[in-house]
């Protein structure tokens, strides 16, 4: 586990140097839609990884036993964060890993952004929650073949 933590401090790390020696100048504007873009395939796939680790640290109880409260506002307080954010992470975590199977393995792909991811999530509330598993797939499909904001109305209709 040990390795997995110095993985991530490398990572950080390496954006950070990345970030504070990005010389957008010498760019061609192609070079910068690139970067743009490879920058968030990078974010998402961070995202996805804080919203396991989190979930995995709520489920375990870990931090009511150290530190005395629960995963989401140990995090958001050691991150500066508001607790809502925290507990979204958790929440978001408990739903794709117990419920939107495919929608986790689509954020990790690459497929769907975290934006999807939330939308996805919040349609599948406890009352109708059987009924958007039935057609996560389709609706995942749809995100290649129209823009978000068609693809968000299509969910809602679904909803």
């Amino acid at each position: 586990m040990i390795e997995v933590v110095e993985q991530v401090r490398e990572v950080r790390e390496r954006a950070h140097g990345l970030a504070s020696a990005l010389d957008l100048a010498a760019m061609s504007d192609a070079d910068r839609c690139t970067v743009a873009l490879e920058i968030r395939r990078a974010r998402e796939l961070l995202d996805h990884a804080e919203v396991h680790v989190l979930g995995e640290l709520a489920e375990s109880g870990h931090t009511e036993v150290a530190y005395g409260m629960p995963t989401a506002g140990w995090f958001a307080r050691e991150a500066g964060l508001p607790t809502s954010v925290g507990r979204s992470q958790v929440n978001l975590a408990r739903v794709l890993t117990k419920h939107l199977h495919g929608t986790d393995q689509a954020w990790l792909d690459g497929t769907i952004s975290r934006e999807h991811v939330r939308v996805l999530a919040g349609a599948a509330n406890p009352r109708i929650r059987s009924e958007i598993v039935e057609v996560e797939d389709t609706l995942i499909e749809l995100v290649e073949r129209t823009t978000f904001r068609h693809w968000k109305q299509a969910v809602d209709a679904a909803v």
